[in-house]
């Protein structure tokens, strides 16, 4: 405890620093905005903090946080692979324009905005002073929300997402629990990325560890959130294998990560013991599949709408932004562009960007992927192959706000390099 104090004593102390300033400057700007687009609910995000032009909306804080960083951005060295995704990003907003079949200036927005995040978190460096500023604005992201669906999902607060007619379960979904980053499958994606990400930026304090993952899967359970679920079981698992030997890991030991790993799962078992309506509530769930917990829930007719749209442009796509609409990407077009929404970021970008979107995207993760394993950051590396291979063919928010900052903050912990702090005016 008092470790911990001294530790948030002397980042204040560095920040006082012009050194310290400068170095925490883009993980501080990256923080301010994930929290604004996480925690601020969208109608307030929409109206207070915007201002509109016709059917467009653009947020003040969005918009001035690149002179922000102007101090920073010019000086740092920047990370090669995340600037790609930017141009990338940037790059299929402009070439998509001509596609677009509903609104031309969306297909640039989406993609400037898109292409924000990987900007500023090629800004930053990972050294031990921004890890550690990383891990505590993390935090404070993962446990805001975890607070939402406790609050919400073990009714100290009543709050049902949606339904219809007056056979809550049967027409509906009961007790799905939303929260300000968006509904129940959304959150609980968000938790999942949070907590995986939190929990690596302390890796050198154990108990911190996992008890971030154990809180993380307990609120995922809450949540309902069945891809969610077992993306965070399949990680703990994974971490049980003897190869999860990560730099500065203490409890690496085999036996002792399956005895901890053991007394996770007897933690949400007991945890469901104890809240017999949460199990009924997912018992509902079930019923509301028609007994199938293996339901699709209308995924294959979206992967299937989605292809079509594909086939349909001859495999150019329909521009980006022009088929899933992005809720609180700003600007936001309501009632303009947004036919659906795939579930799958693969077919997304197929969609809206056809062939050479999708494959330049699966160029990229793969160079991510490959930097992880030279660094020997399996740990992240198991997160990313759950993410692409499971969370990516589940769900399409990861290339959405405010999912896109924690995204991004994990690809760029994943290829960095520069593991000590250098002065920046020394570079």
């Amino acid at each position: 405890m008092f470790s911990l104090l001294r530790e948030l004593k002397e980042i204040l102390a560095h920040l006082k620093t012009r050194y310290g300033f400068l170095e925490g400057l883009p993980v501080l700007v990256v923080l301010a905005l994930a929290f604004l687009t996480s925690m601020v609910p969208v109608t307030i995000y929409q109206t207070k903090t915007a201002f509109f032009i016709g059917q467009y909306s653009f947020n003040y804080l969005e918009i001035l946080a690149p002179f922000l960083m102007l101090p920073v951005f010019l000086q740092v060295k920047k990370s090669k692979l995340m600037l790609s995704f930017a141009v990338f990003f940037l790059f299929l907003g402009f070439a998509t324009i001509p596609l677009a079949v509903s609104s031309p200036i969306n297909a640039f927005c989406v993609g400037f905005y898109t292409a924000i995040p990987f900007l500023y978190v090629s800004c930053i460096r990972f050294t031990p002073f921004q890890k550690d500023l990383l891990k505590w604005g993390v935090l404070i992201l993962c446990f805001g929300i975890i607070a939402q669906v406790f609050i919400y999902g073990l009714g100290f607060k009543t709050y049902v997402s949606g339904y219809t007619g007056e056979q809550l379960g049967v027409y509906g979904e009961v007790s799905r629990v939303n929260s300000t980053v968006a509904a129940a499958t959304g959150t609980s994606v968000y938790i999942f990325m949070a907590s995986i990400l939190s929990s690596l930026l302390f890796i050198r304090r154990p108990l911190a560890f996992w008890l971030i993952l154990i809180i993380s899967l307990l609120a995922i359970a809450v949540s309902q959130s069945r891809g969610a679920s077992i993306m965070m079981l399949l990680y703990l698992v994974a971490l049980g294998l003897p190869m999860m030997r990560e730099a500065g890991f203490i409890s690496s030991g085999f036996f002792l990560r399956i005895l901890t790993i053991g007394c996770v799962i007897t933690a949400l078992i007991g945890f469901l013991f104890v809240k017999p309506e949460l199990v009924e509530e997912w018992r509902q769930r079930v019923d509301y599949f028609r007994g199938n917990a293996f339901d699709d829930a209308g995924r294959n007719w979206r992967y299937k709408e989605a292809y079509d749209n594909f086939s349909n442009t001859s495999g150019l796509g329909v521009g980006l932004g022009n088929y899933s609409p992005r809720k609180k990407m700003m600007p936001f077009p309501q009632g303009v562009v947004g036919r659906s929404s795939p579930h799958n970021v693969y077919l997304l970008l197929l969609a809206e960007t056809g062939a050479v979107g999708l494959i330049g995207y699966l160029v990229l993760i793969s160079l991510v992927m490959r930097l992880a394993w030279k660094h020997q950051r399996r740990m992240i590396l198991i997160a990313l192959l759950i993410i692409f291979f499971i969370g990516h063919n589940l769900e399409f928010v990861y290339l959405h706000i405010p999912y896109l900052w924690l995204y991004a903050l994990i690809l760029g912990y994943a290829c960095h390099q520069q593991l000590t702090p250098l002065p920046m005016d020394r570079e």
